[in-house]
Formats: C-alpha cells, structure tokens, sequence
C-alpha cells in the first residue's frame, strides 16, 4: 500500500515526532489524529526538492483526517487508515529505525523535564514526589541535552524522508548525517 506522491511531501511538511511515531505504530496514529493540530505554513524551503505547492502549505488534523491547506492543490487529505496501510509495508530495517529514533526523542524529553532550576536542592524533603530531578543541572548536562536534541531533530527528518521515499535531506550537514551512517 502506498500514499501519493503528494500526501507524502505533507506528512514530511508536517515533519515532528508525532510523524516518526506514526509511522512506527498504530499507536502514533492515533495520537497524531488525537492531537488535533494544524499549521498556517510552514519551512517548505528547508525541504529540498520540495512541490512548489508547499511553499504556501499549512495543515489541520480534525476528525482521523490530515487536510492541506494549500491554496495551489486543494483536496489534499490523508486518513489515518491510509497512514497505517502505508506504515505497515515499510521495510523491517525502516521500522526499526523509526522506533529507535521515537524513543530517542522521548528518552531526551524525558530527560530534559527533569531538569530544575527551582534552587531546592533537597527535593527529597521539600517535594519528595520530585526525587528524580536534576536540580540544578550543570552547563554540560544542559549542553549534552540540548545537542542531542538537535541531532535527534536531524535524525527525525531523515528517517522520515527515508520512509516517505523522498530526497528532503540533503540540506542537513553532512556531520549530522555520518551520525546515523546515513550516505547525503
């Protein structure tokens, strides 16, 4: 099962977490149909090789359907059965990939959270439910947490374009790409 040329450039358009996990789960999904999000535009430019009719692209989720907003294609609908159709026949090395990626990003989120700058060091005493933060993090554990953070974004959209069969990746530095044995 496949989606069209043009309902894949969306859902890279779209990029995020929310479109790996998706992409990774039934689960995700649901979750992005749940989320009830949308955009008025978007970084189309960053997306190398892109239609031109997303330049001026937004989007909005509502009722298990993603509709474009563009003005220059009208009509453009992804439902969420088309997402899990075309998810399930992803390649088994992809899948993986994905999940690794979701999970990193959750992993770090997680872990950025935990983060607090509250000057009670003691959270034992003071807010016992809060045992596990970080309070305070040093520079390098905040500086550790956000470079990966911006390497788990890069890691997203190339996963991504790689599992929407789309060349929206070569305008990530070539750095960020060795990263992930990933060829630019």
């Amino acid at each position: 099962m496949t989606l069209a040329v043009d309902q894949r450039w969306l859902l890279l358009h779209m990029g995020s977490w929310q479109i790996v996990h998706a992409l990774a789960s039934p689960e995700g999904v649901a979750n992005l149909m749940r989320s009830r999000s949308g955009s008025t535009g978007g970084r189309a430019s960053d997306l190398n090789g892109s239609p031109e009719w997303l330049a001026d692209c937004g989007w909005e989720i509502n009722g298990s359907v993603i509709s474009a907003r563009a003005r220059r294609l009208p009509g453009l609908n992804i439902k969420a059965a088309e997402i899990n159709r075309y998810a399930a026949h992803l390649p088994a090395d992809i899948k993986a990939e994905l999940v690794a990626c979701r999970d990193a990003g959750t992993a770090n989120a997680v872990l950025r959270a935990r983060f607090c700058h509250c000057g009670h060091h003691d959270h034992a005493t003071y807010m016992p439910w809060e045992k596990d933060r970080i309070c305070p993090p040093t520079v390098e554990q905040e500086n550790n947490a956000t470079a990966d953070y911006w390497r788990i974004r890069a890691w997203q959209h190339v996963v991504l374009a790689k599992a929407l069969g789309l060349n929206g990746r070569s305008h990530i530095a070539n750095d960020q790409l060795d990263l992930f044995e990933v060829g630019a």
